[in-house]
C-alpha cells in the first residue's frame, strides 16, 4: 500500500509546517488524516510517531 504511505508523509511533513506556522488546529487535522493513511499503509511506526505528536499537540497551550 505505497500510495497511502506517500500521502500519509506528505500530510506529515504538511502538519509540520503548519504547526511551525502556529495553525495548530490545521495542524492537528492533517496530522490525524496522515496518522489514519499509515494505519491503512500498514506503516505502523508512523502512525505512532503521529499519534504522539498528537498527543503532544494536543496539550500544546499555545493552541
Amino acid at each position: 500500500m505505497l500510495i497511502p504511505n506517500l500521502r500519509g508523509l506528505i500530510l506529515h511533513g504538511l502538519a509540520q509546517a503548519l504547526h511551525h506556522q502556529h495553525e495548530f488546529a490545521q495542524a492537528r487535522t492533517v496530522l490525524a488524516e496522515a496518522r489514519e493513511l499509515f494505519k491503512v499503509s500498514g506503516n505502523i511506526a508512523k502512525a505512532a510517531e503521529a499519534e504522539e505528536l498528537l498527543r503532544t499537540w494536543r496539550t500544546d497551550r499555545r493552541a
